[in-house]
């Protein structure tokens, strides 16, 4: 852990690091009173893309008050790296032909950097994270000089994993990104019923997670095998933290 002062106002990055090519910040800025005695402070992440993709960093106030809603996971991170490199496969699909659903988005960080180059993308959560995830859509557009372009490409949609009627109006995905969705087991037969319903018969799914609870995360995947074709896939990155990365693709 180090800080360090990154501008001419009271702003602090607490902890950086690098995550393949993209850099996770978290950063503090403090606000004074008269005695210029902090008096206030303004947490956020920051995830920045490498410098020779032109791209703008990520900025996303923190939200305590949304648990796990409110913070980014390294998992997504390196879904990032995945989806800006060029010869990965996962590039194919960041063109406006193409759907893109994220389930569980959280902060939207994973379909912020999905737009930013070039998919369609429709984020998704539950209804008390939505304010959120427009908001950080607003933010990332408002400090874009292609913002009006990336908002006219992402929308954001309540999908409560398990409803039919929900997914039904987020529709069918060509890709559909899910990081992070399997810490409440209890949730875990609703999200495969839900990934079920926004495929068609080519859909890709890519699950990442970081190992918490191995048991349980090895319960998924193999209800997830009774579903879908599962193929586990491994992209060795700087500082990965050994995220696992899967493929599920709709039996045939």
């Amino acid at each position: 852990m180090h800080m360090k002062k990154i501008s001419d106002r009271d702003e602090y990055v607490v902890y950086e690091r690098m995550i393949g090519d993209w850099t996770y910040r978290f950063k503090s800025r403090f606000f004074c009173d008269e005695s210029d005695t902090p008096s206030e402070v303004h947490q956020s992440t920051q995830i920045v893309p490498p410098s020779s993709m032109n791209l703008k960093p990520i900025d996303l106030p923190l939200r305590k008050d949304l648990g796990e809603a409110g913070c980014v996971f390294q998992s997504a991170v390196v879904l990032c790296n995945l989806l800006t490199d060029r010869n990965f496969v996962l590039h194919q699909y960041m063109n406006s032909q193409k759907k893109v659903v994220e389930v569980g988005s959280g902060t939207g960080v994973l379909g912020l950097a999905a737009a930013a180059v070039g998919a369609t993308v429709c984020m998704t959560d539950l209804p008390h994270v939505l304010d959120q995830l427009r908001g950080n859509l607003q933010l990332y557009c408002s400090s874009n000089p292609l913002g009006e372009d990336l908002q006219s490409r992402c929308s954001v949609e309540q999908l409560t994993w398990g409803s039919e009627s929900e997914a039904a109006h987020v529709g069918k995905a060509d890709l559909i990104l899910c990081s992070d969705c399997l810490y409440k087991e209890e949730v875990h037969r609703a999200l495969l019923e839900t990934l079920q319903a926004l495929s068609h018969h080519d859909t890709l799914i890519v699950l990442s997670f970081e190992i918490r609870r191995a048991p349980i995360e090895a319960n998924f995947i193999q209800q997830a095998g009774e579903r879908f074709e599962v193929e586990r896939f491994f992209q060795s990155m700087r500082d990965d933290h050994d995220v696992q990365l899967y493929y599920l693709r709709p039996r045939r």
